[in-house]
């Protein structure tokens, strides 16, 4: 009996013990919270300037397979152009 009520009051201790520990855990502060919220607000405009870089990419991929195409049709009209000179000489 004295066992088991020496058993009963360790363990009163130790769920004692465990549970003011686990209630005294550290909560960010004001000032953590205020950095995290600024670095999100970072995130979320390197985001979106992420975005229009790539939108600026593909417009100016767009511009470089225009222009191109546009070479090889000057390529074509001059290679045209050459031999006909040629026909007519």
């Amino acid at each position: 009996m004295k066992f088991f009520k020496l058993m009963m009051t360790y363990a009163f201790v130790i769920i004692t013990i465990s549970a003011l520990l686990m209630g005294c855990a550290r909560r960010p502060s004001a000032e953590e919270l205020a950095q995290l919220q600024d670095l999100r607000a970072e995130v979320a405009a390197l985001e979106r300037e992420i975005s229009a870089k790539e939108q600026e990419k593909s417009g100016l991929q767009q511009q470089v397979s225009q222009l191109d195409q546009d070479m090889r049709k000057c390529a074509e009209d001059k290679e045209k152009v050459r031999q006909r000179l040629q026909q007519w000489n």
